[in-house]
């Protein structure tokens, strides 16, 4: 069985239509490959992406054989709150780390626009720069006008914001897990320090009982897996990343 969901924003921000596959546990069986190149014959203009567990190759396998690509791997990491950690953190400098305000939007969202290089969306060779961009955009602007998220830390620099972090939350469970969401710093003021005070700055505004405090980055990313695993997050998972951009080639 697979079932095909659209991702409404996605379609907004690209400008075609944009379907999320979900598959079962019987993978793509021959059920699932005829319904979905009928749907594909269907719908030939249409976006799809795919994410699957990184223990599940023979189901990537089935994907490329129908025209998806592998564009990423999404690894999944969660802060380890042992007694080290939450040392670390406490002496770590967050000078300059406070909540958005509203007249700091105009600049974080153009921020979101200009220092994404490593999304699923930048690394995919058949979507341009400037789609990808505007997908980061878009997300940032979500979160500065309250349509989604639950918060926006900044960095402020001399008066200027030079970096900002996305806070989502949900619930597993019964326990509260906060996301690192987004994480941007101003080309100019990189390697300065900046994203790990931002980090630093999350998990001491977070950090407690009963709550998990997780983020997700790309594999070709290894900057920030190098800055997340200093403030103490450890691999919890990961995901192969799947597109399959219109007309893509179906192996018979």
């Amino acid at each position: 069985m697979f079932s095909c969901t659209e991702d409404v924003w996605l379609t907004k921000c690209l400008g075609v239509r944009t379907w999320q596959l979900q598959l079962g546990t019987a993978g793509l069986d021959t059920t699932a490959r005829e319904g979905l190149v009928k749907q594909w014959q269907e719908n030939g203009n249409d976006f799809y992406f795919a994410k699957i567990d990184t223990l599940n190759v023979s189901v990537v396998a089935q994907l490329t054989d129908v025209g998806f690509c592998v564009v990423d791997v999404n690894v999944l990491m969660q802060w380890q709150a042992d007694e080290r950690q939450s040392a670390d953190n406490e002496k770590a400098n967050i000078t300059g780390v406070r909540l958005l305000q509203a007249s700091d939007a105009p600049s974080v969202i153009v921020m979101a626009q200009e220092t994404f290089r490593y999304s699923r969306f930048h690394l995919d060779p058949n979507l341009d720069n400037t789609d990808a961009d505007q997908v980061k955009s878009a997300w940032m602007q979500n979160y500065v006008t309250g349509q989604y998220g639950e918060a926006v830390l900044v960095a402020e620099q001399a008066g200027k914001v030079v970096g900002f972090l996305a806070v989502n939350k949900k619930v597993e469970d019964s326990a509260e897990v906060f996301v690192i969401d987004l994480v941007g710093v101003v080309t100019s003021h990189q390697g300065q320090g900046i994203g790990e005070k931002l980090v630093q700055a999350f998990i001491r505004q977070y950090k407690g009982e009963n709550r998990m405090l997780r983020v997700g980055t790309q594999i070709a990313n290894i900057p920030s897996i190098r800055l997340y695993e200093k403030c103490g997050f450890r691999l919890q998972g990961s995901q192969y990343v799947l597109h399959r951009h219109a007309n893509a080639a179906v192996s018979i």
